[in-house]
């Protein structure tokens, strides 16, 4: 799992604007920690869910495969 250092550049509504490795990434207030502030520096972490994204596809086929048999 990688883990992205970032700073809190600023706020713009109810989105953060955080730098990371020079790229500039908008993310929801609500995720951030509630006392986050402009120049704090936070951790991104990015993972995937192989289980959900399972899950997700086999959803994906049944549904398609109902609307093929509608037709």
């Amino acid at each position: 799992m990688k883990k992205t250092k970032a700073t809190v550049d600023r706020f713009e509504g109810d989105f953060a604007v955080v730098i990371a490795d020079s790229i500039s990434i908008d993310i929801p207030k609500g995720i951030l920690p509630e006392d986050a502030k402009e120049g704090d520096v936070i951790y991104i972490r990015v993972t995937n869910d192989e289980e959900e994204t399972k899950s997700q596809g086999e959803l994906a086929r049944s549904l398609l495969n109902e609307v093929l048999k509608e037709e």
